[in-house]
Order: C-alpha cells, then sequence, then structure tokens
C-alpha cells in the first residue's frame, strides 16, 4: 500500500504544480495514471473520476483518446 500512497502523493504535487497552466497533455497524462492507481487499489469510482477528468483534458489539445 505504501508505494501506491507515494505514487499518488507525487502525482497530486504534480497535477497541483501544472494546474492553471496550458500544459493539458501533461495533466491528462498525470490525471490519467492517478485513475490508474486508483483502479489498481480496487477503488473503481475514483478510478473513473480521474480517468474522466484526464478526458477533458485531452478534448482540450484536441487528442480523439
Amino acid at each position: 500500500m505504501q508505494p501506491f500512497a507515494e505514487a499518488l502523493d507525487l502525482s497530486f504535487a504534480l497535477v497541483a504544480k501544472f494546474d492553471g497552466t496550458d500544459q493539458y497533455a501533461r495533466l491528462s497524462d498525470i490525471l490519467t495514471e492517478i485513475g490508474y492507481t486508483y483502479y489498481l487499489l480496487g477503488k473503481y469510482e475514483k478510478s473513473l473520476a480521474y480517468y474522466l477528468k484526464a478526458h477533458e483534458y485531452c478534448l482540450k489539445v484536441n487528442d480523439p483518446v
């Protein structure tokens, strides 16, 4: 569980760093990693929420993912 907590801490720090910038692709990647981490933890609703946030950023850069 500890490696997941550390991964989430680092990811949330990166989101805070890039939030409010035009680095939409980077934010999408970070949010996708957060979603995947929650998926691995079995927290599927949280996982989906972060995947959906990541998708919003994909749309901002016209990424059809």
